[in-house]
């Protein structure tokens, strides 16, 4: 019934998404709604429309309804029910109700003002966490168990603020934010499908139909045309914001599933931006660049400069988040987790060094 809901719901959303997202991107040309290259940060060298993200909410929104009707008798025999948590999915939409606002202004006027976003962000995070969307166990990080609830609430409120950006700012490279969310949301399906909350399971899948519509406009585009189409903030956020629920679910099941470690498997699933995020910032801070200025430090800009292929950009990137995935599976159990995140951010660091390394020699020989 899983599968067949699954395959159900794709056949429906593959093509009403696919013929949603092209009328919008056919429309933003048009009217000349574009995210127009500044000859920095950004790669691409024509203006290409920023809204393929609107229709990511609305999307998700329909899925989940068709969902919900399928899945019914499901719920009565095999399936934790889902009245019980929703609420939370209740908390969900409304949190993602205000980042679609400020999305919707951000991608069609081109940028919003710094305070204006932040508003938006703890507007959204307040409302977040006043479902009770908030982390309540940390296993054991050094001893540390337990957190008082305010604690926890800081700690929601930074992951929030950390997704929003971490998501959106390896959104650099045509598909690259869009994959990395696809291999997130299907390891985090599995893990909620494991732990019999169907509900939450078919929220990740609902979110893998819609981003499967809009693969194709985004790294392919209308070929004929010379068009495509970016996510833009409004889809990073959405997306950023529904993995971090799916993990704090599983996170706080964690006290009744201590060996399955999911939650730090979940956040592996988004590694790469989630540590790459700190690093930029760091570099910045030390050489006296504002954080907020845009530069091509990320990790998708240092492959670029090796001379790969967006293709071979987005391989790389979900190949080295497998290896990571691996890894922490494989310490999960029998390390703290305070040494575990250690070893990650230790293995990235030489990871992004190698990297340099490499760029260095291939700088140099050019220079020749």
């Amino acid at each position: 019934m899983i599968l067949a809901a699954f395959i159900l719901n794709t056949l429906i959303i593959l093509p009403i998404g696919w013929l949603i997202i092209r009328t919008i991107m056919r429309l933003s040309y048009k009217k000349r709604l574009f995210d127009e290259p500044d000859g920095g940060r950004k790669i691409h060298s024509d203006p290409v429309p920023r809204l393929g993200g609107l229709s990511i909410f609305p999307l998700i929104t329909l899925v989940m309804a068709v969902s919900c009707l399928l899945l019914v008798p499901e719920w009565k025999e095999r399936w934790i029910s889902p009245w019980a948590e929703s609420s939370q999915l209740i908390g969900l939409g409304c949190s993602l109700l205000v980042l679609y606002i400020l999305g919707i202004n951000e991608d069609l006027r081109g940028g919003v003002r710094s305070l204006y976003k932040f508003i938006f962000y703890t507007v959204a995070a307040v409302v977040f966490i006043a479902f009770g969307l908030r982390f309540s166990y940390s296993g054991n990080i050094f001893g540390i168990e337990s957190l008082p609830d305010w604690v926890w609430m800081l700690v929601t409120y930074a992951a929030f603020i950390h997704f929003l950006n971490a998501i959106n700012l390896i959104d650099g490279v045509n598909g690259l934010s869009t994959d990395i969310c696809i291999f997130s949301l299907s390891v985090l399906a599995v893990m909620e499908y494991l732990e019999r909350h169907i509900l939450f399971t078919f929220l990740a899948i609902a979110a893998i139909s819609v981003l499967l519509g809009f693969r194709w406009w985004n790294t392919h585009g209308d070929r004929k045309l010379h068009q495509r189409i970016f996510m833009g903030d409004t889809g990073c956020w959405t997306l950023g914001i529904i993995i971090l629920f799916l993990i704090i679910h599983l996170n706080n099941l964690s006290p009744r599933t201590p060996g399955q470690h999911f939650s730090l498997l979940g956040f592996t699933t988004v590694i790469v931006p989630l540590l790459d995020l700190p690093r930029v910032g760091l570099w910045r801070k030390f050489h006296g660049i504002g954080f907020f200025v845009p530069d091509k430090n990320h990790i998708h800009h240092k492959l670029m400069d090796l001379g790969f292929q967006p293709w071979q950009i987005r391989g790389t990137i979900l190949g080295v988040t497998a290896l990571f995935l691996l890894l922490n599976w494989l310490l999960a159990g029998h390390m703290n987790i305070g040494w575990i995140v250690l070893i990650d951010a230790s293995v990235y660091l030489l990871f992004v060094a190698v990297i340099d390394l490499l760029r260095g020699r291939l700088a140099r020989r050019q220079a020749r």
